[in-house]
């Protein structure tokens, strides 16, 4: 009978239900490790003590990978995406407004699959043109990254605080530059615009600038993109 009364009362009101015991389980918690200073601030906004978060980033290890130039010899300006293709990326709303902004035609490669796959490659875009290439593996992912120059990164708005995509980390151990479109002031956000590996916008606060990146262009351009390729 409780579980039934629960079941018919509003979303919001379940939802705090179901989310008590977490918060009680966070403060119960000796040490909590968080792979992103966003995950770390969640973590101090439901009470845990600041003394017992240990911000640890997640990376890789870099000697899995060839290492390649940063030097930009033929610029690639078809955009790579490759990973998972599902309702956390939002990867169709972010291309939506990506592809308002455009005045010429965008080539986007895509490899992946995911519950979203569908929905996008259904939707009428007037300047983006995705080629869908199917799934890939890790044993493909040098054959497949040396082709590219740029790689494009998507996550939905309100993601902030769940850590860092893992393909971003072998996408930039083969110097590829990411365009990422997620939470501002998420850790993959931070992480680029600190170490100036390519570009960061939110796609909600920041759509007037997502915007003028692409009808400026910027991708195109080799000098940056070999400026950029400082990984």
């Amino acid at each position: 009978q409780s579980l039934n009364l629960l079941l018919k009362q509003p979303i919001n009101i379940i939802s705090k239900c179901l989310l008590k015991p977490f918060k009680w389980a966070y403060k119960r918690m000796d040490i909590c490790v968080a792979i992103g200073r966003d995950m770390k601030e969640v973590l101090l906004s439901k009470g845990v003590a600041d003394t017992k978060v240990s911000y640890i980033p997640n990376w890789t290890v870099s000697r899995r990978y060839s290492q390649l130039s940063s030097e930009v010899k033929c610029l690639n300006p078809t955009l790579l995406y490759a990973g998972n293709i599902g309702p956390a990326q939002g990867l169709n709303a972010n291309l939506i407004e990506i592809d308002y902004s455009l005045s010429a035609p965008l080539k986007i490669d895509l490899y992946g699959n995911g519950k979203a796959l569908d929905q996008l490659l259904s939707h009428n875009f007037k300047y983006v043109t995705i080629n869908y290439n199917g799934g890939f593996t890790k044993v493909e992912e040098e054959s497949l990254y040396s082709k590219y120059s740029i790689a494009i990164i998507s996550l939905k708005a309100g993601m902030y605080g769940l850590g860092v995509p893992s393909k971003f980390y072998s996408l930039i151990n083969y110097n590829l530059v990411i365009l990422y479109i997620g939470d501002r002031d998420s850790e993959l956000y931070r992480l680029i615009k600190v170490n100036d590996i390519g570009w960061a916008f939110d796609a909600v606060s920041e759509k007037n600038q997502l915007n003028e990146f692409f009808s400026s262009e910027l991708y195109l351009n080799s000098e940056i993109i070999s400026c950029k390729r400082n990984i």
